[in-house]
């Protein structure tokens, strides 16, 4: 390959990185601009087309799909500990899924309507996003207003990450693992 392809894939990966960089202090997560990931630019030409093949559905049976989030949910009926959910999830080929926003956690709230198990947790200290499946981690800002009131409130324990119902909308809480609890696990839509 040419020097000047490889030259301006490095100007394209510099201009990326400036626009995540930047972005920084903006975001509750350490996200990639929309506009820049290209994994958007592809959700995107995914969603223009995505309903136009006759009886397409893009999740399996049972499963609800949000088309802001370009994912698909399953909201368990059965109620586990975070650890139980965990693994029925990873068994399932998902992972309990993330919370990145008040219109995430207020789709989800309303499907639920009560305290459901989400997939972050806390460990050192840190707050976390994680999805063993897919390999993906992602650090949940303490100070987010994702957040119910007074929480989180981290320990040298091990927490778990809920949406919690509160009088007229939904927040994060962190809380032991040995409850039981609905939980909503998430996976990516399938193409045919």
């Amino acid at each position: 390959m040419s020097s000047s392809y490889h030259s301006d894939k490095c100007k394209g990966i510099t201009l990326l990185n400036r626009i995540v960089h930047s972005d920084r202090g903006n975001d509750d997560y350490d996200v990639i601009h929309r506009e820049a990931s290209d994994a958007n630019m592809n959700i995107k030409a995914l969603r223009k087309n995505i309903w136009y093949r006759a009886g397409f559905k893009p999740c399996r049976k049972g499963w609800v799909f949000n088309d802001k989030s370009f994912g698909c949910y399953y909201i368990s009926n059965t109620t586990l500990t975070w650890t139980d959910a965990n693994k029925f999830c990873r068994k399932m080929s998902s992972c309990l899924t993330n919370i990145l926003s008040h219109e995430d956690i207020n789709w989800i709230g309303h499907l639920t309507n009560n305290d459901t198990w989400v997939g972050g947790n806390q460990n050192d200290y840190v707050y976390q996003w994680e999805c063993q499946q897919y390999k993906y981690q992602k650090q949940i800002n303490p100070y987010s207003k994702l957040w119910a009131s007074k929480e989180p409130k981290p320990g040298n324990k091990t927490q778990y990450v809920k949406i919690l119902k509160l009088q007229t909308w939904f927040g994060l809480d962190d809380h032991d693992c040995n409850l039981s609890k609905r939980f909503v696990y998430k996976s990516v839509p399938l193409i045919k």
